[in-house]
């Protein structure tokens, strides 16, 4: 694979992962802009789809993440638009609970506008190995 396409990818991947964790620490009602309109959400373990996202980001506990881990890899294109994976790990605090580690996975397609637009996302808590 070409360095310029995967340093554009990198790059892109940055700024939307910059972005999406911004508007879900502290924009939510702007979330559904970043999702195509047949995206899906896994929620540890519960698939959500449609307008039940927005729903379900507007009854989730105020966030606070931390990234620790980006890694963004370019994909062969499928009907002329290139596909990013983005793995994101960092810690989340839910509320007022103590911080928590989690790892987010991102499929994302590129728009006929150009612009990047979640596809599939999956979020996990990674449980503590204590418990």
């Amino acid at each position: 694979m070409d360095s310029a396409l995967l340093d554009t990818s990198a790059k892109c991947g940055k700024d939307f992962v910059g972005r999406f964790y911004d508007y879900i620490d502290n924009s939510r009602t702007k979330l559904q802009e970043l999702y195509n309109a047949d995206a899906q959400l896994v929620w540890c373990g519960n698939s959500i789809q449609g307008p039940a996202m927005q729903q379900f980001y507007t009854v989730l506990p105020q966030t606070k993440h931390t990234l620790e881990v980006l890694e963004v890899q370019p994909s062969a294109a499928i009907e002329g638009r290139l596909l990013l994976m983005i793995v994101a790990k960092g810690l989340v605090a839910l509320g007022s609970d103590v911080p928590k580690p989690f790892t987010q996975n991102f499929l994302m397609t590129q728009s006929a506008d150009q612009s990047w637009m979640i596809q599939s996302d999956c979020f996990r808590l990674i449980a503590d190995k204590a418990a």
